[in-house]
């Protein structure tokens, strides 16, 4: 099953031409480099036709997360333009948890779960695209990296598109929850960091 991997690969390549293009989010075991996953950038109704109309990058996106071997929707992301809040949803459209953006003091994200308590902060270096989900007693719980050594040291090849998000140490009943927030966390980061 696909929230059970606790390493996650996730290349961006860009699809299109030079003046009409997207980005493509493919998910890879970094272990087997197999790919497990896909990211769709799914709009609906009337956002189909805004999206011919005006930038992308003004709608709000819904990242639809995929496992590639039965193309089962596994969790979905909804990120708001103008919002500072970002939310995860199960593959039943049920709520994981959400994040709220800030930029005090080394922290981009307080995460939080379904019932508004706080996971953790996202707290890193934007240059070097590093960073931690990082619980309230200092616990690291993952991490979204362009570094990455495998536990048998074996050091991933990264294209400068690409990272890697890894669950470390997640709350022992929460792992799959934790898995989606920190996956849509990495999104997260990478769509605002591309912006710029």
């Amino acid at each position: 099953m696909f929230l059970e991997n606790k390493v996650f690969h996730i290349k961006k390549k860009r699809k299109g031409n030079f003046l009409r293009y997207t980005w493509v989010y493919e998910i890879f075991n970094p272990e087997t480099n197999e790919q497990i996953g896909i990211v769709k950038d799914e709009l609906s109704g009337i956002l189909k036709i805004l999206g011919k109309l005006i930038k992308k990058r003004f709608l709000p996106k819904h990242l639809h997360i995929y496992d590639i071997n039965d193309d089962s929707k596994v969790f979905s992301i909804k990120i708001n333009t103008f919002s500072s809040k970002i939310i995860i949803y199960d593959q039943a459209g049920k709520t994981v948890g959400r994040l709220d953006s800030k930029l005090l003091g080394g922290c981009y994200y307080f995460v939080y779960d379904d019932n508004d308590r706080e996971i953790g902060q996202i707290k890193g270096h934007i240059m070097a695209r590093d960073f931690a989900l990082v619980s309230p007693h200092e616990k690291q719980i993952g991490v979204i990296t362009k570094a990455w050594k495998s536990a048998g040291s074996v050091e991933c090849c990264l294209s400068k598109d690409d990272f890697i998000v890894a669950v470390e140490d997640p709350i022992a009943h929460r792992t799959e929850d934790i898995t989606m927030l920190l996956l849509g966390t990495g999104f997260a980061l990478d769509i605002a960091l591309t912006k710029k």
